[in-house]
């Protein structure tokens, strides 16, 4: 069948604007009208459930069949088995609506043609379209065409295992001996075994996976945070938002010892609000870092008196319903802005002590990064030797790794 041209921009345009005028009941969005005919380009379509995404991929598809393309052209994966098989039974549901209305025997034609090549189409899991691949293709990786699954998470486990094993043993019997140590203990904690160490190499292992390249992440992005790091604009970035939260906090506890915070007069908690009140008179505009940072250790130390409960408002078991709720009101709004500046202050702790020691943890940062490399081209190697293969990555890891 001859190739109908995809639709252009104003083509489209035109489609949505009569969709629009149309007086179907069930009309398509402009939104999906874009997405099933636009052509050329990448299109992600990205919405809720229940939205339509998978009749706007049916009637994509189908549209491009009606063109002329051949199902054998197109590649449609899906995250589940399930999914596959309803996707193919909506497609041969609107192919067999189309060879009925089609108005030339050429179309027809081609549109039997497709039914007919439905159930042997690429529609299926990733899984499913790499062991096809692979075993069409594996001896061009030296891959036996008698592989097998490596479908047990155990036997992945004690595969991992046995190489992270070897890896650590060359580790630690070569010259770098002292610096692996150092890494090693970084990550062993209270547990003083390697099982610290080992989850972190597995963590960045797995986070690897998702990269379109891992190794060229591992050398070019690994270590971006420590060649790019601007320490004086994020202490800047961070001190913005202490202003503006410590600001925050000065206007609600203000707001409330003025109205609702009458009814609690005389309360201890109230004491403690009027001291905060008093150290936050001295923020300004014009306040240095330092002088922000002092007034926030100030507040922070505040909240942490009478075992963190310093500025909470309590009422007795016999008070009335309405002071009960204003109690809690207060009590909810204010919880998480004194949670918010305590995490500000642990963010300055981390900022100053990366600062203090970045020159001192790079040579350790680069030498996790070697080992996790060489991890994970042995555990390919392993792999490949024992011919147990785990389909969800080991196509992409033989294409990249």
């Amino acid at each position: 069948m001859k190739r109908i041209p995809f639709l252009t921009a104003e083509e489209i345009a035109l489609k949505q604007a009569q969709e629009a005028a149309s007086d179907k009941p069930q009309k398509k969005t402009v939104e999906q009208i874009e997405a099933i005919y636009s052509s050329g380009q990448n299109i992600l379509v990205s919405a809720s459930a229940g939205s339509g995404k998978t009749f706007v991929m049916v009637q994509r598809i189908i549209d491009q069949i009606l063109r002329g393309v051949a199902v054998s052209q197109l590649f449609i994966s899906t995250f589940t088995v399930k999914a596959a098989g309803e996707l193919k039974e909506r497609l041969e549901k609107e192919l067999g609506q189309a060879l009925k209305e089609a108005d030339s025997p050429e179309l027809k034609q081609h549109i039997a043609q497709q039914l007919a090549d439905l159930p042997n189409a690429d529609i299926g899991t990733m899984d499913a379209f790499n062991q096809k691949v692979l075993s069409r293709y594996g001896y061009l990786f030296g891959l036996a065409p008698n592989f097998r699954i490596l479908q047990s998470a155990s036997e992945q486990l004690i595969l991992q295992n046995e190489v992270f094993s070897q890896v650590f043993d060359r580790y630690y019997d070569s010259e770098r001996q002292a610096l692996f140590s150092r890494l090693v203990k970084n990550f062993t904690g209270k547990r003083k075994d390697l099982s610290g160490f080992r989850e972190q190499v597995y963590r960045i292992y797995n986070f690897l996976q998702s990269t379109s390249s891992p190794q060229r992440w591992l050398e070019e992005t690994f270590l971006y945070g420590y060649e790019h790091s601007d320490f004086a604009a994020e202490r800047e970035r961070i001190f913005g938002q202490i202003k503006s939260s410590l600001w925050e906090l000065e206007t609600f506890f203000s707001a409330h010892l003025e109205h609702e915070g009458r009814e609690f007069a005389g309360a201890k908690y109230q004491e403690n609000v009027q001291d905060a009140l008093t150290v936050l008179s001295g923020l300004n505009e014009r306040s240095s870092i330092e002088e922000t940072a002092q007034i926030l250790k100030q507040i922070v130390a505040l909240s942490q008196l009478s075992n963190g409960q310093a500025f909470t408002a309590r009422v007795g078991k016999n008070a009335d319903e309405l002071k009960k709720e204003m109690a809690k009101d207060y009590n909810e709004t204010r919880k998480p802005m004194i949670e918010r500046l305590r995490s500000f202050d642990q963010q300055l702790y981390q900022l100053d002590f990366i600062e203090q020691h970045q020159d001192e943890c790079l040579p350790l940062v680069e030498l996790l990064r070697d080992f996790v490399a060489d991890f994970a081209q042995a555990y390919l190697e392993r792999k490949k030797a024992e011919m147990p293969l785990n389909l969800v990555t080991s196509a992409i890891l033989l294409l990249r790794f």
